[in-house]
């Protein structure tokens, strides 16, 4: 039973949807470690004007990766669903951590 994207929201209801029960809270985190001569380089490329397309990427890549931790650990809770999705970023010397946070639901399809 994989997670349909209509199933997962930053908001307290999906739209078009029932909550039928509850399952609790479910997470997920990526850690992004920290490189100080990219960090440079990407300071330089930013002052020139330069996109900094791998530091996008490696910010996308921890938040997938931590989304999809969450739907792991949502699906082993019951639910086909998480309401309330939500991202912290904490920096721990020297990587940044990103958790995602959401409440796992089961969910209905409301009738038209």
């Amino acid at each position: 039973m994989a997670l349909r994207s209509e199933c997962v929201t930053t908001t307290r209801e999906a739209v078009g949807f029932r909550v039928v029960r509850r399952c609790g809270l479910a997470s997920g985190q990526a850690m992004q470690a920290r490189n100080y001569l990219r960090d440079a380089l990407h300071a330089i490329g930013t002052f020139l004007g330069l996109m900094p397309y791998d530091f996008v990427t490696d910010a996308e890549r921890a938040r997938a990766d931590s989304i999809a931790q969450l739907l792991e650990r949502a699906e082993r809770l019951g639910a086909n669903g998480v309401i309330d999705l939500r991202f912290q970023a904490v920096d721990e010397g020297g990587a940044t951590r990103l958790t995602a946070i959401g409440e796992a639901v089961v969910l209905d399809r409301e009738p038209r």
